[in-house]
């Protein structure tokens, strides 16, 4: 029980650490699955330090299916766990990014937590790695408060970002130098699995 429950207590405090927008960074419609992700994929999360598999399953449809399985934690607190999300990439400014939505975390439905995107940035590496960061907490807060993008901010015990902005917004906003500042938390490096 006390490893469940610390898990929830991290992934939670994790999800009210990242900004999440109302909007994809392109229209739903122009989705296009990017091929190169697809296959499995292992890595570490940088935040929760936790072992990971990534499965990437491109539809026909644009999207693609994420399957993320987390091993047991190193420190042997936090059971493993799953969750599925559906995503599609955008390009903006010679960058790729994805528009991520959450579909079931260990085999419950997302509920009110899949109704907004999380937004990163993704990039290959020379020797094949994949890279991926988030949208930063404090650059999205920021944005907000300095009126660069609509936008919520809740505070309580945790601070919520909530981007408001229409996706042509962000598109224009992201395209430029903020696609890089803006997405400077690390998520993970990940190698194929073959």
């Amino acid at each position: 029980m006390r490893r469940a429950l610390v898990l929830f207590v991290v992934l939670a405090a994790l999800a009210a650490c990242i900004p999440e927008s109302r909007h994809p960074l392109s229209p739903v419609e122009q989705a296009r699955a990017d091929t190169r992700l697809a296959g499995l994929w292992s890595g570490r999360l940088i935040e929760s330090e936790l072992d990971v598999l990534v499965q990437f399953v491109p539809r026909g449809s644009g999207m693609t299916d994420i399957l993320l399985i987390a091993d047991v934690s190193p420190d042997n607190t936090a059971d493993a766990g799953w969750s599925a999300y559906r995503m599609f990439p955008s390009r903006l400014g010679g960058r790729d990014f994805m528009n991520i939505r959450l579909l079931s975390n260990d085999g419950k439905p997302a509920g009110e937590e899949g109704e907004n995107y999380l937004l990163c940035r993704y990039r290959f590496e020379a020797d094949g790695r994949l890279g991926v960061w988030r949208l930063s907490q404090e650059a999205a807060k920021s944005a907000v408060e300095n009126g660069k993008l609509a936008g919520e901010i809740r505070e309580g015990l945790t601070t919520d970002v909530v981007l408001t902005a229409p996706g042509a917004d962000l598109a224009d906003f992201f395209a430029g130098d903020a696609g890089e500042s803006y997405f400077a938390t690390p998520v993970g490096s990940f190698t194929r699995v073959r």
